[in-house]
């Protein structure tokens, strides 16, 4: 039996009955029917000027962007049928080797790992998934047998089911910059445990290709090699989404220095004598080898770090961690770097757009940068202060420096709930970003996978339902990784990344109908699409450079 094939001899249990139903429910409404998926195709030329691509996208009105959290290609869609999934996977890649290059499979015993933090609980090898939503943090008995030992081997591919189901809550695991840089390893995959506060889940996944967005996919087209722009996390791939590349934390080295990581001469974060961190941080050193070589010639903010224009509630304004405003409103500041965003880009040409939020409102009436904020606090403590990329600059800063609310962000950044008011009331932007709040978003951790997948099919349906459906095109993706393992390397582009494979769907008429796009994209791919669609100059190298999705649609 090969490593690959190794991964699916646990037996699977059945979906429990509600969500079955709930399946088959989506199913009908979706007239979703069986598709057989043909062979893999070569990947496309990237030719922006193809003329056929230039009629095609003229046809589209108006584009959706759902931006979830936290999957990899592989933990989601790996045994998608006729995708590039985990049976592909190189046996390098699954000889997963510890931070110093030794084979965890020579490793074998037990309370013997060591993790990248010296935090309990003590792990073994294999070691046991971590159960992250209680404190302390405990070995998650779900994996565990009545003797208390683990099941699967977590060293290889495992499907997460029968251990936990779709509806419930896992671990959550880091998905930072430089520990996915690390984790990659040139592209050979193989650290991925190694680099892991929660090593005994990286290797963990959920065949969701019945799952609501699933079912989405078998309908119309998904791509199995779209990366997620940046190493690591939420709060850069949000920046990467926006504005095609990485914020500035000007003089970050006085301001606060312990917010500086320390990287070796590899690129790498530099490790002690025990193999681990001597310290991450969000901040980029000045001079610091950077993960392709070279050194950074700036500060830069590339892990979770807050804006002073939306302060949470659990910070306050005298942190000197604050990132401050990016300058997207004045060339030249000689300052601050210029930084603009794909809203100044809509802005300048016309082009209506909103980036739809959950739970804005009351973070809107409960961050610290409000001058009268909610007292007690109305914000859902499941908002994600560092999903709102738009707020980090100074054309969409909530509140304006004497503390009015600032009508151009009022303008664009709204709730989500005015997203489904929009399509009512036949006002839809032409460009929407939706950013689902925290139990809808999918995050391991704090979010089940298939209440977020639902709320997704819901808003598709939505759509679908209004005057809009003829001339949308839906585009669901998510931000990064969240941690997990994927076999397949990504292009190094540059400093930043990319990072590893993510789902994208893409979805509407002009679509290609129960299609596997194997053509190479990143998330600024869907800035291309947007700057080709409403003739925007590129905001960076990176978006324009990236394939602007010209394979998923039906040309004719």
């Amino acid at each position: 039996m090969t490593q690959a094939k190794e991964r699916s001899t646990f037996m699977k249990r059945q979906i429990p009955m509600h969500k079955r139903e709930a399946i088959k429910s989506l199913v009908a409404a979706l007239l979703i029917s069986t598709i057989a998926f043909g062979p893999a195709n070569s990947w496309a030329s990237h030719d922006n000027n193809d003329g056929a691509y230039e009629s095609t996208i003229k046809k589209i009105k108006h584009v959706v962007v759902i931006y979830q959290e936290n999957w990899s290609f592989d933990s989601l869609y790996g045994d998608f049928p006729g995708a590039n999934g985990i049976d592909n996977a190189s046996a390098e890649s699954l000889n997963q080797v510890d931070r110093l290059g030794k084979p965890y499979s020579a490793q074998l015993g037990a309370n013997n790992f060591i993790r990248i933090s010296s935090a309990a609980p003590q792990l073994s090898t294999p070691p046991q998934p971590i159960n992250t939503n209680v404190t302390p943090n405990v070995i998650d008995p779900r994996f565990l047998n009545g003797s208390n030992n683990l099941i699967p081997n977590t060293l290889l591919p495992y499907e997460a089911e029968p251990f936990v189901q779709s509806g419930d809550k896992t671990g959550d695991i880091v998905h930072r910059y430089w520990n996915q840089f690390s984790q990659i390893d040139g592209g050979k995959n193989d650290k991925y445990i190694a680099w892991s506060d929660n090593p005994g889940l990286v290797m963990s996944y959920f065949d969701a290709t019945n799952l609501p967005e699933g079912l989405l996919a078998q309908q119309y087209t998904i791509a199995d090699n779209f990366f997620h722009s940046a190493f690591g996390g939420s709060f850069l791939n949000h920046q990467f989404l926006i504005a095609a590349t990485a914020p500035v934390f000007p003089n970050a080295a006085s301001v606060t220095p312990g917010s500086v990581a320390t990287v070796d001469s590899t690129g790498q974060l530099a490790l002690d004598a025990n193999s681990r961190p001597i310290h991450d941080g969000f901040i980029t050193p000045i001079g610091g080898v950077t993960p392709r070589g070279g050194a950074f010639d700036r500060n830069y903010a590339v892990n979770t770090c807050y804006s002073k224009n939306l302060i949470p509630t659990f910070k306050h304004v005298t942190d000197v961690d604050l990132v401050p405003s990016q300058n997207d409103s004045n060339p030249s500041d000689q300052s601050r770097p210029y930084i603009p965003t794909i809203g100044d880009r809509l802005d300048r040409k016309h082009v209506s757009w909103k980036y739809y939020s959950g739970g804005w409102d009351d973070a809107i009436a409960s961050t610290l940068s409000n001058p009268n904020p909610a007292n007690p606090a109305t914000v859902n403590n499941l908002f994600q202060w560092h999903h709102q990329p738009f707020a980090y600059y100074d054309h969409y800063a909530p509140f304006l420096a004497n503390g009015t609310r600032n009508p151009r962000s009022a303008a664009h950044l709204q709730d989500e709930t005015k997203f489904l008011s929009d399509l009512t009331d036949e006002t839809l932007p032409a460009v929407s970003f939706i950013k689902p709040l925290g139990p809808n978003n999918e995050h391991p951790g704090y979010a089940d996978l298939f209440t977020g997948q639902k709320h997704v099919a819901d808003l598709v349906s939505a759509v679908q339902k209004s005057k809009y459906a003829d001339d949308t095109l839906i585009i669901i993706t998510y931000d990064e990784f969240g941690g997990r393992f994927d076999h397949v390397a990504p292009p190094m582009i540059d400093q930043w990344g990319p990072g590893a494979r993510v789902p994208a769907i893409f979805i509407g008429p002009m679509v290609k109908k129960g299609y596997i796009d194997h053509t190479q994209y990143e998330t600024t791919s869907i800035l291309g699409l947007i700057e080709e669609r409403f003739e925007l100059k590129p905001l960076s190298t990176r978006d324009a450079q990236a394939n602007p999705l010209t394979n998923i649609f039906v040309r004719k």
